[in-house]
């Protein structure tokens, strides 16, 4: 009897051993799996808060300050879903490259019309030095994904083909919605 209890004391310990290890395993597996690694960002849509507990964007002239001279300069009328018509002050650089769309002389959206080397979901938000949170939801539509909360309000990139995107857009408040 005295064998029995000493077997099965043996067959606890070691299916709390094997079990540990599978636990471990697993859990080395799944960071492997989701943690994509450092990511160089190819632009830093962080950079424009000037308060980040308030969500408050830069003005036309702190942008000017940051990153020069535009090339032109544009004023336009927007219609929001409320049928309104609002102002919009859009300043262009690198040769339309970059479009920085402004109301009431805060920076709304931001508009990068050119070639983005994509990689996985969730490795995308970090290229723009954004990240995914509780709240963060991601519309996948095959040729755009457009993520939501995700540091900002809405990051939308299209024009996708070959892992490649066309367009950008990094919109930071629900103005254009």
């Amino acid at each position: 009897m005295n064998k029995n209890i000493n077997i099965k004391k043996q067959s606890k310990i070691f299916t709390i051993f094997f079990s540990i290890i599978i636990v471990i395993a697993l859990i080395m597996f799944s960071k492997t799996v989701t943690e994509s690694g450092p990511v160089e960002p190819v632009f830093d849509a962080m950079s424009f808060y000037t308060d980040l507990d308030t969500k408050t964007t830069v003005t036309q002239e702190e942008l000017i300050a940051k990153i020069g001279e535009p090339e032109k300069i544009e004023t336009w009328n927007h219609t929001n879903s409320k049928n309104e018509k609002i102002e919009i002050t859009t300043l262009y650089y690198d040769n339309y490259a970059y479009e920085y769309n402004f109301y009431e002389n805060h920076l709304q959206r931001i508009s990068i019309n050119k070639d983005i080397e994509l990689k996985d979901e969730v490795t995308n938000l970090k290229l723009f030095n954004l990240s995914k949170n509780d709240y963060t939801k991601l519309n996948n539509t095959g040729s755009a994904l457009r993520y939501y909360n995700c540091g900002v309000n809405d990051l939308w990139i299209w024009n996708i083909s070959d892992n490649i995107a066309k367009g950008t857009k990094i919109t930071y408040t629900s103005l254009f919605e």
